[in-house]
């Protein structure tokens, strides 16, 4: 999930081939029962997409998880149909998931595969594909958001250890280790994504072992190794469905 620059809601799909291509499907705010969506693209390159999101002037990217890769599809996109790739990464890729751009158009993408080592792959602006640097640290990275501040938030989700962390603005360097790990109230899950509320608190979408989304309080309280979720929401959908995917704050 996802929304763009002018308020419409994405929605990211496997598409009927499970995933290879993947779909995209538009939606105007606010949704309701009968809403139906105002585009629908089929996103030729992809293969099982995870994630999307967009850049300043409002290209969209999206993850390819199956083939190691991540797509740029260039605006304006408002013509049903087929999207051919502009940009295609793959350079330093090991199963692509969470994606994410900082102030500067610096591409961030995190390595599913990754043991603590070339954990989050950086491509420079202007984007190509060309090697990236690497932030280490975090194990199986899941999503990955940036703060007002430009604070990098990741999840790492280890068979022992699961932990939602932050490289701060100053330490996305190549080989930086992340600032703050917090593995407070976290068992056995997987930070798929992120999303901030208008207050500031952090929303984390969790497809671990229990399907929650976990709320962190940082509009008022300053994350740190010891910050516990102060709430882990769960209803019967989430448990039937076993695993909160996608989050959007509007």
């Amino acid at each position: 999930l996802q929304f763009d620059a002018s308020g419409n809601l994405w929605i990211l799909t496997f598409g009927k081939y499970g995933g290879d291509p993947g779909e995209a499907f538009v939606f105007h705010l606010p949704l309701n029962a009968t809403s139906v969506p105002v585009h629908r693209f089929l996103l030729s390159g992809t293969d099982d997409p995870d994630q999307l999101t967009f850049d300043a002037s409002g290209n969209l990217w999206v993850n390819s998880h199956d083939n190691d890769a991540v797509f740029e599809y260039r605006a304006p996109l408002n013509k049903n149909g087929t999207l051919s790739p502009a940009v295609t990464l793959t350079d330093g890729l090991r199963e692509p998931y969470g994606i994410a751009f900082d102030k500067r158009g610096n591409l961030y993408v995190s390595n599913f595969e990754s043991g603590g080592l070339d954990s989050i792959a950086v491509f420079t602006a202007p984007i190509a594909n060309r090697k990236p640097y690497f932030l280490d640290g975090v194990v199986t990275p899941g999503g990955l958001i940036f703060d007002k501040s430009g604070n990098l938030y990741a999840s790492s989700n280890g068979a022992s250890r699961s932990a939602i962390v932050r490289y701060d603005s100053d330490d996305l360097k190549r080989g930086d280790f992340p600032s703050i790990v917090d593995p407070a109230g976290l068992y056995h899950s997987f930070g798929s994504n992120f999303a901030f509320s208008a207050s500031g608190d952090l929303y984390v979408a969790n497809c671990g072992v229990d399907a929650s989304v976990y709320v962190y309080p940082t509009s008022t309280k300053p994350f740190s190794s010891k910050l516990a979720p102060s709430l882990d929401y769960r209803d019967y959908e989430l448990s039937t469905a076993g695993c909160a995917w996608g989050i959007a704050i509007r």
